[in-house]
């Protein structure tokens, strides 16, 4: 049994290695198929690889044979980058147009705070009401706007897009102006703001004013603008207050009175004259003319009109012929009458070119005692004044003309 067990396990001692190495070369040999067939090299021969390239590399001062270790190591591997690939990370700026804009927007800010600090308010709408509730002089006026500026004149073409939004990003505070052709444009899309059941009354004060009921809770009119930004009706009608006085504040109405309209008038009136001038240059524009019926119609802007090449309006004539009826008890004013000019020079008896009730208060004006003057202001379309004066003593009737 002994020698049997030892036999036996020296058999299987000495049949061991051989079966091992055989196992590892089948092994080897399939690894080597598999590679073979999907071209995969094994990290022992790139590390070969690399150790033959580094020292190749290092003796390469000493060994000129660099062929022949090139042959025995293989290919070289080489790496190329594409240039066309995909770049990670963020983008880059620009540095010169970054630069460009950010150098603008801080001019920007500069004159705008310039502005603030020298019209003494924070808001456009805080400037207009404290012009109105204060009501300084034309050379204090002109000076508090003349630091407001008109922005985004390249955008003065552009169409706005009226929208009703819930909780819109509007353009907070801006202390700028549209330009004209914009600022008109918003103008018109925005709708009436009182309808027939909230019509506004003259009488009453603007805080008892009932607003519009058509729009729902939480949305607010809002005007876009592309590039520019967005605006609500506030804004835009802010922007039209403080346009409009811009448009009325100046010095020219004083030059004229000056410069032109006193040489013209008799000596005796220079003084009047110029005591007028004086008075305009300390009025604010929407300073109510004492003598004549309150209403926005007379104010002192009705004045700046009287300077060429501007038109006279309805309400300069009235209160023209007001204010000397005002002054003389003699003189009585009948009213305004249009009048329009014909082609043909042929009259015809029965056609009726003036107003009957016009008519009939010019002869009860007539019939009155102690009246020597009435006034007949006729209006040619809004293009042309002319005004017929009637001497009711003498019984005719003159006609002043601006054109002669």
């Amino acid at each position: 049994m002994a020698t049997i067990s030892g036999d036996a396990s020296g058999d299987l001692s000495a049949e061991s290695p051989k079966c091992g190495e055989e196992r590892y070369r089948r092994d080897r040999e399939q690894e080597a198929l598999v590679k073979n067939e999907f071209n995969i090299s094994s990290s022992d021969e790139d590390e070969e690889d690399r150790s033959q390239t580094s020292d190749r590399s290092l003796t390469s001062d000493v060994d000129d044979g660099t062929d022949e270790d090139v042959s025995k190591t293989g290919k070289r591997v080489e790496i190329r980058l594409n240039p066309k690939a995909r770049k990670v990370g963020r983008p880059q700026k620009q540095k010169k147009k970054t630069a460009a804009g950010e150098k603008k927007d801080r001019r920007w800010y500069e004159t705008t705070e310039a502005a603030r600090a020298q019209a003494g308010e924070v808001s456009l709408l805080a400037l207009v009401d404290s012009l109105d509730r204060e009501q300084p002089g034309l050379k204090e006026t002109q000076r508090r706007l003349s630091g407001v500026i008109v922005k985004h004149g390249e955008a003065e073409k552009r169409k706005p897009k009226l929208k009703l939004m819930k909780n819109p990003v509007l353009t907070m505070d801006p202390f700028y102006l549209l330009p004209t052709k914009l600022l008109d444009a918003c103008v018109k899309l925005l709708p009436v703001s009182n309808t027939e059941d909230t019509v506004i009354s003259v009488d009453d004060s603007q805080p008892s004013q009932t607003s519009r009921t058509d729009i729902a809770e939480g949305y607010v009119e809002t005007l876009v603008i592309k590039d520019v930004g967005s605006y609500s009706r506030k804004q835009i009608e802010t922007f039209k207050r403080v346009q409009i006085l811009k448009d009325f504040v100046g010095l020219k109405t004083h030059e004229w009175l000056l410069d032109v309209a006193l040489p013209t008038l008799p000596s005796p009136y220079d003084v009047k004259a110029r005591q007028v001038a004086d008075d305009v240059m300390e009025a604010y524009p929407y300073k109510h003319i004492q003598g004549l019926p309150g209403g926005p119609d007379f104010a002192y802007t009705v004045l700046y009109r009287a300077a060429p090449p501007l038109w006279l309006t309805d309400a300069t004539i009235r209160g023209l012929c007001m204010r000397l009826v005002n002054d003389y008890p003699t003189c009585r004013f009948a009213g305004f009458q249009a009048a329009f000019t014909k082609n043909k020079r042929m009259w015809n008896p029965n056609e009726r070119c003036h107003d009957e009730a016009v008519c009939d208060r010019v002869l009860q004006q007539v019939k009155e005692d102690g009246v020597k003057t009435i006034m007949l202001p006729l209006n040619f379309s809004n293009f042309h004044w002319c005004c017929l004066v009637v001497k009711v003593e003498t019984k005719r009737i003159f006609f002043y003309d601006p054109v002669n």
